[in-house]
Formats: C-alpha cells, sequence, structure tokens
C-alpha cells in the first residue's frame, strides 16, 4: 500500500484512509512523499552544481523529518501497523506510478479544486490516475475529526 503526501490535510486524510486499507488488506503502508528539484534553463551541463544539490539534500532531510512526524502520527491511530515513510526527489505522479507498480494500492488525496481549477493547474491525482499500473484511490476532501487541529507539517511548495 502505497499514499502519496504533499503536506497537505487533504494528504493526510488520504494517509489514514490508506492505513486502514492497509490493516484491512493485512499489508504495510508506504507513506512517500516527492520533492521536485529546481526547475532552471540555467544548468546546461549534465553535473548539477553543489550549491544546488546540497540545497535539495538540505530540503530533503527537512521534508524527512516532517514525513516521519507524519508517519508517527498514523502510528498513533494505527498502532499494529508497519508504516515507513520516504523522500524521494523527483516527479510526485512519476514516483507515484513507479511505486504503483508492486502497490496492491496507491492512495492520494484530492483538495477538491473544482474541474477547471484542476485542469489549469495541474493535478497529482488525476496524473497518477493515468498510467497506473495498480488501483489508485483518490480520496476527496471529507470532513474528519482525526485531522481537526492538525497543522500540514511538510511544506512541499517552499522554493529551495
Amino acid at each position: 500500500m502505497v499514499v502519496g503526501l504533499d503536506g497537505s490535510l487533504a494528504g493526510r486524510r488520504a494517509a489514514l484512509h490508506a492505513a486502514q486499507e492497509a490493516v484491512e488488506r493485512g499489508t504495510s503502508l508506504r507513506m512517500l512523499a516527492a520533492l521536485q528539484a529546481p526547475r532552471s534553463g540555467d544548468f546546461w551541463a549534465p553535473a548539477v552544481p553543489a550549491a544546488v544539490s546540497e540545497a535539495v539534500e538540505h530540503r530533503r532531510v527537512e521534508v524527512q523529518a516532517a514525513l516521519d512526524g507524519a508517519v508517527n502520527w498514523v502510528k498513533e491511530h494505527m498502532p499494529n501497523l508497519d508504516v515507513t515513510g520516504e523522500v524521494v526527489v523527483g516527479d510526485p505522479a512519476g514516483l507515484l506510478h513507479e511505486a504503483g507498480r508492486t502497490a496492491q494500492l496507491l492512495v492520494v488525496g484530492s483538495r477538491g479544486r473544482g474541474a477547471v481549477a484542476s485542469a489549469l493547474l495541474g493535478s497529482v491525482s488525476r496524473a497518477t490516475l493515468h498510467g497506473a499500473e495498480c488501483p489508485v484511490m483518490v480520496v476527496p476532501p471529507l470532513e474528519d475529526s482525526r485531522v481537526e487541529g492538525v497543522r500540514s507539517t511538510l511544506d512541499m511548495d517552499q522554493e529551495l
């Protein structure tokens, strides 16, 4: 079971649904956070400058620490579930497709922006649905008392 997290409360809801599915299926849960590397036309050489690599690694460590907190939060709700968290540098939809090759189920949240906003902004949940090699569950923005008061800790939109 794999759940993609982006730091939003929708991601937290998705993690809880994924955890419940994992318990019901008797499997473990892998919480995956994708960290996009800086996109810039400034890098013409095949090697990324050391300063950029260091910044990406620094940010990966920060996001991993926040993800570890999210893993512990899920374990509080599902104490008997084997839960791991991993931050991978790359495109979120591509990494979820890769993870889905061996997963029973891919779970992602939806922020409920609506059809027009999703089309304009792009949507990881939509991209995950297309081309996935396993079943995909998109968790809508449902009310859930377990996420009330939870602060979003994985600020994936922060600039590097």
